[in-house]
């Protein structure tokens, strides 16, 4: 059994102009992306593939969380996005890769938990770990809810034609 390093969401996205087809909402991610430092690997019609690169990670995670406009995704280390019209829908599929994050949290949690434990040695490598397994369970639900809820804005921001901060064009 393997702890889940990757979760996927899938919402649907109300076009205003349902001739421009999912254009608009690969254009919207690809901007969002970049806007935070994202690479962009691979773009087609109705796909997008990005990888967050390990530094911009540590970087954002490390940054003060409340400070508004801010990428919200710092687990993210890779991901796509996928985009099917359905009508005057788009059905935007996203499959997000976090293992990174999780790693660097029950590493931590495990190693900080396991070296104050006063109990002996086995029984500080059975706690660190346990401490460690459960913190990462703890993040990879808060992950995915932070992720859920930043999609569930792209509907929003895509019909109201939001650009992202610091963007003059959509090249």
């Amino acid at each position: 059994m393997a702890f889940p390093t990757s979760f996927g969401s899938t919402i649907m996205v109300r076009l205003s102009d349902t001739a421009a087809g999912v254009t608009p909402v690969i254009d919207y991610l690809d901007q969002a992306l970049q806007a935070q430092d994202a690479d962009i690997t691979n773009r087609g019609d109705a796909l997008l593939e990005f990888r967050v690169p390990l530094r911009t990670r540590l970087l954002r995670d490390l940054a003060l969380r409340w400070v508004p406009g801010g990428w919200p995704l710092s687990f993210v280390s890779a991901g796509s996005f996928a985009a099917t019209p359905l009508g005057d829908h788009v059905v935007v599929t996203a499959d997000v890769q976090i293992s990174q994050y999780l790693l660097t949290r029950v590493g931590l949690f495990a190693l900080v938990s396991g070296a104050l434990n006063p109990f002996g040695s086995i029984s500080s490598l059975l706690f660190g770990a346990a401490v460690g397994l459960a913190t990462g369970a703890i993040c990879y639900v808060l992950a995915k809810w932070e992720f859920d809820s930043w999609l569930s804005t792209v509907d929003r921001r895509v019909r109201l034609g939001h650009r992202q901060p610091g963007r003059l064009t959509s090249a």
